[in-house]
């Protein structure tokens, strides 16, 4: 029998980048994360995907350098094209946290 834990090191999660937040949120950065009643840090890696909002292991995911707006998945922003290449509608995020959470 195999004992239950409650503990995980790396979770995925759905996101979305917040329009007022103008700073840059690059993958493999490292973020201070709210888990209950502890604060824990985590490195964020974004990927995404047109094909569905809901996170499968069947659908092919993208690597993404950073999250982006609606806006700016949309169109809108002003970048280079080479960028909105890997600008995708259902954005992810793997966190690999530095501790048991």
């Amino acid at each position: 029998m195999v004992p239950f834990s409650r503990f995980c090191l790396r979770q995925v999660c759905n996101v979305e980048k917040i329009r007022f937040f103008k700073s840059q949120c690059k993958s493999k950065t490292k973020f201070h994360l709210s888990v209950g009643h502890d604060t824990v840090m985590c490195t964020a890696t974004f990927f995404g995907t047109d094909q569905s909002a809901e996170f499968s292991l069947e659908n092919e995911y993208h690597y993404q350098e950073e999250l982006f707006t609606e806006a700016e998945v949309n169109g809108g922003g002003g970048d280079t094209a080479a960028k909105a290449g890997e600008r995708y509608k259902h954005q992810f995020v793997l966190l690999e946290f530095d501790s048991k959470v």
